[in-house]
């Protein structure tokens, strides 16, 4: 499967599960990864404090990951 295939369409609908608030602190710059600041997932409340885009991006994929685990429960 070709990564054009893996990638989401901008017309698919969005599910309130994979919705996320992220709060960046002052002085962030995403271009340098110099980040930090506090997430939330809105569907369960779930929050974390970040200080790197891995570590954000580690708090999405497993939120992610476990709604998925759930729904196809």
């Amino acid at each position: 499967m070709s990564s054009e295939q893996r990638q989401p369409r901008a017309d698919q609908r969005l599910s309130s599960q994979a919705a996320f608030v992220v709060q960046f602190v002052a002085g962030s710059d995403l271009r340098s990864g110099a980040v930090g600041g506090r997430v939330e997932h809105v569907a369960s409340g779930r929050t974390a404090r970040f200080t790197s885009v891995d570590q954000l991006l580690q708090f999405l994929g497993d939120v992610l990951a476990q709604s998925s685990a759930e729904d196809s429960n």
